[in-house]
């Protein structure tokens, strides 16, 4: 197995659970335009109708997630979506040949990788969606749309660093949820009162 291919296939993944339609979108126009070659099972990304349909996609989702409490419950009805088509994603990766197992395994790292992200972006917007004021949102939304052209370009350009630097988001994104749950835990914790005796 070509550890560069997976690389590339697991970065996608992970980048999914951030902004699913934005990775389809651009990965299916670099194709078209030949700057880069997606797996066989991926090429119907560079269809003029996938790529208006990503196209609009990217659209809403770069208006919702800019409003507080409706990028949550877009997060939400994402969960099962971002997921499943991140674990499809990182399966197209396996290089033609490897069985079966492999794809499959691949699929369960590609979703996993991306609910990392995923859950960590959700944790996040939920906490700043308490505040009053939609600057933290809107610059925590700004970031993701940043983040996402530039991890897709490290990916294809230079997949070490960028696997270097997803790999440290990974464990970041896993320590933003375990805040968000040990957080949670405290407040609705500590609500709980003694039992009569």
């Amino acid at each position: 197995m070509d550890p560069l291919t997976t690389l590339s296939g697991l970065g996608l993944s992970w980048l999914s659970g951030l902004r699913l339609y934005m990775v389809l979108f651009l990965v299916g126009l670099a194709d078209l335009l030949n700057w880069v070659t997606l797996p066989a099972g991926m090429g119907l990304l560079s269809s003029p109708y996938v790529l208006v349909a990503t196209g609009l996609m990217v659209l809403v989702e770069f208006f919702a997630d800019k409003v507080p409490w409706v990028d949550s419950t877009w997060d939400t009805v994402h969960t099962f979506i971002r997921l499943p088509v991140a674990g499809w994603i990182a399966a197209q990766f396996a290089p033609p040949g490897d069985a079966t197992s492999v794809n499959y395994a691949l699929g369960i790292l590609g979703g996993t990788v991306a609910a990392t992200s995923h859950f960590a972006k959700a944790s996040a917007r939920a906490t700043v969606n308490a505040s009053p004021e939609p600057f933290s949102n809107w610059g925590l939304s700004l970031f993701e749309d940043l983040l996402t052209p530039s991890l897709l370009y490290l990916i294809y350009q230079y997949p070490y660093l960028a696997a270097g630097i997803i790999g440290v988001l990974v464990l970041l994104c896993v320590l933003i949820v375990v805040m968000f749950w040990k957080m949670l835990k405290r407040i609705f914790g500590g609500q709980r009162r003694p039992r009569a005796v």
